[in-house]
């Protein structure tokens, strides 16, 4: 039973009508909305700000014209939208298209993948295109 410091019973409460005050974007997976490449280095942009530390270069795969191409590192900066990938070398502008493909891990993973301040996973995705930069 609830009381107040005098002892006195708190009313039955049936109906009441409860207001979620959390942000319900914070349920929401980041959402990659941009990808590109300048020299060595592919910048993946995403909808919120994500948690820094390095990421699992295998769930990763970055291909040119079909080619795989090596991945040296992979980042997410700290209380950015952004991830860096960083290739071994750097693609000739000569090739017609670069793919890059994220593999998410299933469940739900504490460090090494994508995820948003709030510790949503980031979806997977496969052959985002890349635009070069000059």
């Amino acid at each position: 039973t609830l009381q107040d410091r005098y002892g006195n019973d708190l009313d039955t409460i049936t109906g009441l009508k409860v207001e979620n005050l959390e942000e319900t974007s914070a349920y929401d997976a980041p959402e990659l909305i941009d990808q590109y490449i300048e020299g060595q280095t592919i910048t993946l942009e995403f909808d919120e700000e994500l948690t820094g530390g390095a990421l699992k270069k295998s769930l990763f795969k970055v291909k040119a014209n079909g080619r795989r191409l090596k991945i040296t590192d992979a980042v997410a900066l700290k209380d950015e939208t952004v991830v860096e990938l960083t290739l071994k070398n750097e693609v000739p502008p000569a090739f017609d298209s670069i793919l890059v493909t994220y593999r998410d891990i299933k469940g739900d993973q504490r460090k090494g993948v994508i995820q948003d301040l709030a510790g949503n996973d980031a979806e997977g995705f496969r052959n985002a295109e890349l635009d070069f930069l000059a």
